[in-house]
């Protein structure tokens, strides 16, 4: 599957300001996809990251900034950027305190290194997870952590394009095998966790593609 890394929007990332300027940020439906959902996996990201022993964290997608208002305004000593690609959250979470910039995790462009980069519930929703992997990587210095909401089993992949909650957005399950070969593909380490339905995957930095 081919990604997309042009500058023109596609319907999959239209779809979030259309929804959000029908329902609200704070309209139950939305708020309850991108805040309320999954405490298990967000907490065991913030443990997994303090662990990991960072300082910085630069998040993808943020949505409505959840983890910014639940960790990290609470802990300042773990500086906390994030990339938001729909402009009303972007707004959003810099009304919040958070500092934030508008782009997009399948892209070229580059919006400085933390210790951590990170994303939830984001993979799924793109085309395919190639360039998001790379992005992150290339902006992590300790690890790159990623949540999945499931992984599927054999060695294929589940695009799909949703037609009835979300239409014109991804709701893909990627093959955990193909996965894994690709990051074996490239030398890297990782792990998983699974402290309740959610996937965490862990790959480590080494001190090469760390830079």
């Amino acid at each position: 599957m081919t990604e997309t890394t042009g500058s023109a929007r596609q319907p999959h990332e239209m779809w979030w300001s259309h929804h959000i300027q029908a329902r609200g940020i704070t309209g139950s439906t939305f708020a309850g996809w991108l805040s309320q959902s999954d405490p298990h996996s967000r907490r065991a990201l913030y443990q997994q990251i303090v662990t990991l022993g960072a300082k910085s964290v630069l998040e993808f997608g943020p949505g409505t900034f959840l983890d910014y208002q639940t960790y990290w305004r609470a802990h300042p000593w773990i500086g906390y950027r994030a990339v938001e690609l729909t402009p009303e959250l972007v707004a959003y979470g810099q009304g919040l305190g958070a500092q934030v910039v508008q782009g997009s995790i399948a892209s070229v462009d580059h919006y400085g290194k933390a210790d951590v980069a990170y994303c939830r519930h984001v993979l799924e929703h793109l085309p395919g997870y190639h360039n998001a992997l790379e992005t992150l990587l290339a902006h992590a210095r300790r690890a790159v952590v990623v949540v999945f909401f499931q992984l599927g089993e054999g060695d294929q992949d589940s695009i799909v394009v949703d037609q009835t909650l979300a239409h014109g957005t991804y709701c893909n399950v990627y093959s955990r095998d193909r996965l894994e070969a690709w990051l074996a593909a490239r030398g890297l380490r990782w792990s998983w966790a699974r402290p309740a339905t959610d996937h965490i995957l862990t790959i480590y930095m080494d001190e090469q593609r760390a830079g």
